[in-house]
């Protein structure tokens, strides 16, 4: 999600801004403020990090035998 995040965006804000579906655009608005608020995006880093360092550990794990 992270390596995509900017495209997200760009197409939550062509809903935003393009869709005629008032429903749409509701719910468009919606995941985008989800999306910017800064909670979110240090929970997604950190999850990155984290599951970086879970799978270096699980790969030595597995090369040595245990």
């Amino acid at each position: 999600m992270i390596v995509i995040f900017s495209s997200i965006v760009d197409v939550l804000d062509f809903v935003i801004v393009d869709d005629s579906n008032s429903e749409q655009k509701e719910e468009a608005r919606s995941l985008l403020k989800v999306l910017q608020s800064s909670d979110l995006a240090l929970r997604l880093h950190l999850m990155r990090d984290i599951l970086g360092i879970t799978n270096e550990l699980s790969q030595a794990i597995q090369r040595v035998g245990l």
